[in-house]
């Protein structure tokens, strides 16, 4: 754990919260899983051809990190994705980041290629330099785990929350209290 990363602050001071019993479980557990992770520029992780091919094919948008990253995983990932152009393991990742835009540490979905990370929505998006941020990574979902979550769900976003919900306080999945 790095002692002076705000996100690491941060963590420890929602886990010394007086909360319930299943709140301070959740957040002793966030804490427990943050894992510090550096992103990189994309364009030290992609060749041209790759490159063009995003250019082209994505389009992340501001304020939809988990859905930016999500799409990401389903454009690059078999079935259906460009997986002969993007041949190494690809993540879908959900932590935390700190940056100058945002006064507290924010919830925040990106990517992991290979053994690097990438943030599509600061890089493309926004238009910031992810290497400029501190990053944290609380889960990294392959696609199938990825789609499996959000198709419990119903939504983007909180995959972590929820399966930590689900394997810790025997959840119903959400699509059965609808129907």
């Amino acid at each position: 754990m790095e002692p002076n990363n705000p996100i690491f602050e941060y963590l420890r001071c929602l886990a010394g919260l007086e909360l319930n019993e299943q709140q301070r479980a959740y957040h002793a557990q966030r804490l427990q899983d943050a894992r510090p992770v550096r992103c990189s520029l994309m364009r030290d992780v992609f060749g041209p051809e790759q490159s063009s091919f995003l250019r082209v094919s994505y389009r992340p948008k501001i304020r939809e990190c988990y859905k930016n990253a999500s799409e990401f995983l389903r454009l690059t990932t078999p079935p259906g994705g460009a997986s002969w152009l993007f041949p190494q393991p690809i993540k879908y990742v959900e932590g935390i980041v700190y940056s100058k835009a945002a006064p507290i540490p924010i919830e925040h979905a990106f990517v992991k290629i290979g053994k690097k990370y990438i943030d599509p929505t600061f890089e493309l998006a926004l238009k910031e330099d992810p290497r400029d941020c501190l990053y944290v990574s609380l889960i990294e979902l392959d696609r199938d785990e990825m789609t499996l979550l959000q198709a419990e769900t119903w939504h983007y976003g909180d995959l972590y929350g929820y399966k930590f919900a689900k394997e810790h306080f025997q959840l119903i999945q959400y699509r059965h209290r609808l129907l």
